[in-house]
């Protein structure tokens, strides 16, 4: 899936530093890079700025507290690990339409209900992107049904049903290792505790 990266970082000033000039360095279709030259302290320098479309996850989640992880290859890392569905956003989609097509596309599981979860800046030290994550509510029947009937798709080599008490472990073991995946996975964990609290 092609897409184009995020809006360009607007120039302007902040306490720290005052963009004097912005352009595009680099462009493909799925990033590009926009070299700042900004002012601070009375000295000049370079800033460079990854821009890349902004994305979603969605974390499948039953009555039984599983969900689904997909095992996928990285290029730059050269490693297979386990991480929530998630893709990027096409230009003039919503982030819910984004997440029910990743989620369709990726797992087989369509036509779902979302909860938006909230969203963040993964690096923002170096880009703006934003990921929007989505909890996505489904039967336990329905989600062994998704992984029963699911085909390779792209770098995913295989889709699995974990516990949600074993993600913690899969972390710590080495196989959780995408920052997307552990920063979601922490919103999630912060809206169940929130749920149980409201109904004690």
């Amino acid at each position: 899936m092609n897409a184009t990266p995020a809006n360009p970082l607007p120039t302007g000033t902040d306490k720290f530093s005052s963009v004097v000039e912005s352009k595009i360095t680099y462009h493909s279709d799925w990033i590009a890079v926009r070299e700042l030259t900004i002012e601070r302290a009375g000295a000049c320098g370079i800033y460079a700025v990854v821009e890349r479309p902004d994305s979603v996850v969605v974390i499948p989640l039953t009555p039984m507290r599983r969900t689904v992880l997909q095992r996928q290859f990285r290029l730059p890392t050269s490693t297979s690990a386990w991480e929530f569905p998630m893709g990027a956003i096409t230009p003039g989609e919503l982030a819910a339409d984004a997440a029910q097509r990743e989620l369709c596309e990726e797992v087989g599981l369509c036509d779902v209900g979302l909860i938006q979860l909230g969203n963040y800046f993964p690096v923002p030290g170096l880009s703006p992107q934003t990921a929007t994550v989505f909890v996505a509510p489904v039967g336990d029947q329905k989600l062994d049904a998704a992984i029963q009937g699911w085909s390779p798709v792209e770098e995913i080599a295989e889709v699995q049903a974990f516990s949600l008490a074993d993600l913690p472990r899969m972390i710590g073991d080495g196989r959780i290792t995408d920052g997307f995946s552990m920063s979601s996975l922490l919103l999630l964990t912060l809206w169940l505790d929130l749920k149980v609290s409201l109904h004690a």
